[in-house]
């Protein structure tokens, strides 16, 4: 009876759906969600931290010019412009008047020290984020590809949290205070060993390198599409 081939169809299909909707659930949750090694995330947070530290440091051999209100990119206009690209773009130099450009300078440099070391991690991870992102809407002109990729790096390492679980100043305390309070309580029964030194792996933490690898597959892809496009390809000069 064709009546029995469709409801047997109708169930398969239903059935191969629901197979196929938990199977990329499961999926999605292995991927982003399965505790990962947070060590990587710092030693990027460690590298971008001193990259964006050197960056900063090099505006200041001339501030004036850099970030001034009468710079090379004079502050009135750069933030016509990109007000006028979108007008959410911020950036907290458009505010400092030019007395204020080295104290506000060096208050940043601290700021970078500290998140490359790793002291107060999830306070200046989000701060070195809005350094980063407002020095380059402000210097537009000297802008390239490295202060997109740090900008991005640094929003994933915040959005995360995760930048501080290893490598970083954090954890050699929360070590310390775990070795100080095992020894106190075991010291009495003179069997004490201290608990491995490992960093454990944590979901924020699995969340965050996922997050930048996707973005680095976006960023090649996209690159890869642009250059398809060229001319210069197709006819053998680029290479």
């Amino acid at each position: 009876d064709w009546r029995v081939h469709v409801r047997r169809l109708v169930i398969e299909s239903v059935g191969y759906l629901r197979t196929l909707g938990r199977a990329v659930g499961q999926g999605w949750s292995r991927f982003f969600f399965t505790p990962a090694d947070p060590t990587p995330l710092g030693l990027i947070r460690v590298i971008i931290g001193t990259l964006a530290f050197w960056n900063l440091l090099v505006y200041g051999l001339d501030l004036q010019a850099f970030l001034g209100a009468t710079g090379w990119a004079e502050a009135r206009l750069t933030r016509q412009i990109v007000h006028d690209q979108n007008p959410m773009i911020w950036s907290f130099w458009f505010w400092v008047p030019d007395p204020l450009l080295r104290p506000v300078w060096i208050g940043c440099l601290v700021v970078l020290a500290l998140f490359t070391l790793g002291m107060f991690s999830r306070v200046t991870v989000v701060l070195a984020w809005v350094i980063v992102t407002s020095t380059l809407r402000r210097a537009t002109i000297l802008g390239y590809g490295y202060d997109q990729i740090a900008s991005t790096l640094i929003l994933y390492l915040a959005v995360a949290g995760a930048s501080g679980q290893a490598l970083s100043v954090d954890r050699f305390l929360s070590r310390w205070m775990q070795f100080r309070d095992e020894l106190r309580s075991r010291r009495p029964k003179g069997d004490w060993s201290p608990s491995s030194g490992v960093p454990r792996p944590s979901i924020s933490a699995n969340i965050a390198l996922r997050l930048i690898q996707l973005h680095l597959v976006l960023i090649y892809g996209m690159a890869g599409i642009a250059k398809l496009q060229g001319q210069g390809w197709w006819a053998g000069f680029a290479v």
